[in-house]
Order: C-alpha cells, then sequence, then structure tokens
C-alpha cells in the first residue's frame, strides 16, 4: 500500500514522517491491523527520536493555534500553544502567543508569566516586552509597565506603541486613590490591545 512504500523509501525529514503519519490515518480503513499497528509504532518511534520531528510538529501545532486566536476561539488557542510548549519548551514565540491568549481571557497573571518566560528565552523579544508594559499597565504596576515599555525602546527606539506608552498620563485612580482605571493610557495600551492579532500574526 501507499503507506508501506512512504515508510519503506523515505530518508526522512521531519516534515515527511508528519505526511507519512497523516497518510497511514487516512489510509488506515485499507491496511490490516497488524500493518497499522507496525507502521504506527514505526513512525511515532521516529518522530518521538528525531528533534527536526518534534520541532516540525510543535510549529504546526502552533500554526493552528493562531488561526483558532484569529477566529477569537481563545480557549482552543490555548491548548493548541500548551501543546507545542510541552513539545517545545525553549521557544520564546510559543510562550507569547500563549500569553495573548490569556491576556485575551483576562488571565493577566498567567499571561505575564508566558512573556517573562519569552523574555527569559530570548531577552530581545520586542514584542514580549510590550505585552509585559500592556500587562502591567492593566494591573496598575505602572513602574513595572514603564520598565517594560523603556526596555522596547532600548531595543527598537523607533517603536511608537512604547514611545506613546510613556508619553500618556499613566494612573487614573478613584477618591480613595487606589482603583487602577487602564483606559487612562489612552491610546498606548489601546494600541497593544488593538495591535496584538496583528503582533501574532508575525509569529
Amino acid at each position: 500500500c501507499r503507506v508501506r512504500e512512504a515508510v519503506v523509501s523515505t530518508q526522512s525529514t521531519g516534515m515527511s514522517l508528519i505526511k507519512i503519519r497523516d497518510l497511514l490515518e487516512n489510509e488506515k480503513q485499507n491496511l490490516s491491523n497488524e500493518d497499522y499497528t507496525t507502521i504506527h509504532s514505526i513512525i511515532k518511534k521516529a518522530i518521538e527520536t528525531n528533534p527536526k520531528i518534534i520541532h516540525e510538529e510543535a510549529l504546526n501545532v502552533k500554526n493552528e493555534g493562531n488561526t483558532f486566536f484569529k477566529n477569537r476561539q481563545y480557549n482552543e488557542a490555548l491548548l493548541k500553544y500548551t501543546k507545542a510548549i510541552e513539545l517545545v519548551d525553549d521557544n520564546a514565540t510559543f510562550y507569547s502567543n500563549r500569553a495573548a491568549c490569556y491576556q485575551s481571557l483576562k488571565m493577566i497573571d498567567e499571561a505575564i508569566f508566558d512573556c517573562e518566560k519569552a523574555v527569559e528565552i530570548n531577552p530581545s523579544y520586542v514584542k514580549a516586552y510590550l505585552r509585559l508594559g500592556s500587562l502591567f499597565a492593566v494591573k496598575g504596576d505602572i513602574e513595572k509597565s514603564r520598565l517594560n515599555y523603556e526596555k522596547v525602546l532600548e531595543l527598537d527606539p523607533e517603536n511608537l506603541t512604547a514611545k506613546n506608552a510613556l508619553i500618556e498620563e499613566p494612573v487614573k485612580t478613584s477618591p480613595a486613590g487606589n482603583s487602577f482605571d487602564p483606559s487612562n493610557l489612552g491610546g498606548a495600551n489601546g494600541d497593544v490591545m488593538k495591535n496584538m492579532e496583528e503582533l501574532l500574526r508575525n509569529n
């Protein structure tokens, strides 16, 4: 059958083995249980022992997450990004993308954790610092918000979102003086939220 021929002939890259795995599922009804089990075991072992294949699989899952995110299906996207991280746990983009989901779901602490993990992996990751600036602003931690926007400008001196954030009046309090209103960040914080999908499209 086509699956057996593909497995026998491949000297494969990761992508080709993933395609063979998909072909196996499509051809399952044409295989005996013994053939299916044998071929599935060969492919599974090859994928699990090849870092290139695992990385390719993680990218595929991340891209599925991006599709869900763009359709505002944040919980579904969250599951995909989490799966990508389980496969490859040192990719800053995966954490940053999951942080965008958490932010969209108003899970601010989780979003901050993922962004901080992203910049730990890649200390030059401007988009993660931008998200941190926005997230800390939402929490009312203006000092940390400012530090992250300043880090953006250190890495990208012409970044308009960070520049605008730093010139806006940062805090609005209630008469009691302890209630933060993120809307007072004006265009800067709004820009980050409005552009979240655009940022994600580039990842």
